[in-house]
């Protein structure tokens, strides 16, 4: 097993956070509630360890293999014509024997197998014992190899196995960190929709506040006959659009905070218990990404994403499954060597059992078997094969459709940032204009010189101006997160594995 468990290493940076506003939720404990608690990294934590239990399980293959057994048998028979010959007084043969062995086989990667065995037998009978033959022991020791001629024969094929589940492992390992990557862009997307909300939020309540005032202030002309009716009338409507556009404000603030929390893995009956945002919307980066750059761009992503890296790994992984499934199509022909001594004492006793080099004995014996085994059409291997095959093909036939996706996505999140920075610009001049408009409508209209309608004009505009110029630093804040996951860069390598860095979400350089 190559690879190590994953760590993330989340460093906040207060350096955007106003003082004294620590009580709120900042974009870093935000991220840091998703990695602890966010469903999606937590199931593909569980898939990292199931890949390295798959590792464990393709290793066994080198195990030592240990064996015991242990054996009784009482026999009683009628007795053959010799054996009534040589023993007349006995009628019937009853024997009696017991054994015991013990055996250990080891693996190599060349797929040689070394064994060793040692095993003791005791042997009485009746009719042995009626002409004075006392009852044996004897005892045998064993060592040899066993070589696989086809099937399991060759390091290539012995540890394709083992490829396959280490490939697949790090795999996972990739695909963690591209999914950890994802829930980072999703959640700082959430946290700055939450922001925007809240903002917007405060823009309508302040609206809704300055029409009441509004209202208050038309009454009393009303009453002093400073105005006619109808402008009282239009000050209520505008008043009530006001009180509604706050409560439309209201909700889109509850689902932005339950969205958030759901990413955060906050427990649904504790949404509302969520701080508001503290952070500020990040500032538009000076240097924009150039287009004549984006082929270069896509380039480097694909060398950056843990995605891709992830498809390519599984892809070899597949094509060490394609040389398991070959192996299994060979046929099984193994040849085994042993070269053992046996030993022979009469009688029987706990000590010959336990010491069976120690009963006397005769030269070496040695033992060749040869044997093959193959069935006929072979057609669980060859559908294996062709498994094998066709999933490997599925996956190179996804790599290269990610490896589009990846193009499209980095093209388009270049361009989305650029035009987020564009209109982010443009909205901040309109705020400015449409706030001093307003101004000199309020004064026109104490002059005399434009009517309440103006006035409410303006305002309406300039409030919408106001939302909307929140909604474009939302969508450039959004557009920083999703370029830097597009690239790849959005999670930094480290000791740790990687580190994820609140000001890495606040700002965007050239790549």
């Amino acid at each position: 097993m190559r690879a190590a468990r994953v760590w993330v290493g989340v460093l906040l940076c207060a350096a955007a956070v106003p003082a004294g506003a620590q009580s709120g939720l900042t974009l870093g404990r935000a991220l840091q509630a998703a990695l602890a608690d966010n469903p999606d990294v937590r199931i593909v934590d569980v898939r990292v360890t199931g890949a390295a239990g798959a590792v464990t399980q393709a290793q066994g293959i080198y195990d030592p293999l240990f064996t015991a057994f242990a054996s009784r048998a009482d026999d009683n028979r009628p007795l053959t014509a010799a054996e009534g010959t040589v023993s007349p007084i006995v009628s019937s043969q009853y024997s009696r024997s017991s054994s015991i062995g013990l055996g250990l086989e080891q693996k190599t990667t060349s797929g040689l197998s070394v064994f060793g065995t040692a095993s003791a037998a005791y042997n009485e009978d009746r009719v042995s014992e009626a002409v004075g033959l006392p009852s044996q022991t004897t005892g045998r020791v064993a060592l040899g190899v066993r070589l696989p001629l086809a099937r399991g024969s060759g390091e290539q094929f012995v540890e394709a196995g083992i490829r396959a589940a280490e490939r697949e492992f790090d795999a996972a390992n990739a695909q963690r960190r591209y999914t950890v990557s994802l829930a980072m862009r999703e959640t700082a997307a959430a946290y700055w929709e939450y922001l925007a909300r809240s903002r917007q939020l405060e823009i309508a309540q302040a609206g809704e506040r300055r029409t009441a005032t509004l209202v208050d202030e038309m009454r009393r002309l009303l009453a002093a006959d400073e105005i006619p009716a109808a402008d009282l009338d239009l000050a209520i409507a505008n008043a009530t659009e006001r009180t509604n556009a706050r409560i439309a404000a209201e909700q889109a603030l509850l689902d932005a905070r339950q969205a958030l929390g759901r990413l955060m893995g906050v427990d649904p009956v504790r949404l509302a218990a969520i701080p508001p945002p503290v952070n500020e919307f990040p500032a538009a980066a000076a240097a924009l990404p150039d287009p004549v750059r984006i082929p270069a761009l896509v380039e480097e992503a694909e060398k950056r994403r843990d995605d891709l890296r992830a498809q390519d790994l599984r892809i070899e992984a597949a094509r060490e499954r394609i040389l398991v499934a070959r192996d299994g199509a060979r046929p099984l022909v193994d040849v085994s060597v042993s070269v053992g001594v046996s030993g022979l004492r009469e009688g029987s006793s706990l000590g010959t059992y336990a010491n069976p080099f120690n009963m006397g004995g005769s030269g070496p014996s040695v033992a060749v078997q040869l044997g093959a085994q193959y069935p006929f059409g072979n057609r669980a291997a060859q559908g294996q094969i062709v498994q094998a095959s066709a999933s490997a093909t599925d996956l190179e036939i996804r790599r290269a459709a990610l490896r589009t996706e990846i193009a499209a996505g980095v093209t388009s999140a270049s361009d989305g940032l650029r035009r987020a920075a564009q209109q982010l610009a443009a909205s901040r001049n309109l705020v400015g204009h449409y706030a001093k408009a307003l101004e000199s409508e309020r004064t026109k209209r104490r002059l005399g010189m434009a009517t309440l309608i103006d006035v409410i004009a303006v305002e309406d505009r300039l409030q919408n101006t106001q939302l909307a110029d929140i909604d474009r630093q939302r969508n450039y804040a959004i557009a920083v997160a999703r370029l830097k996951h597009e690239l790849g860069t959005l999670l930094r390598p480290g000791v740790a594995e990687f580190e994820i860095r609140e000001q890495d979400f606040l700002e965007y350089r050239v790549q």
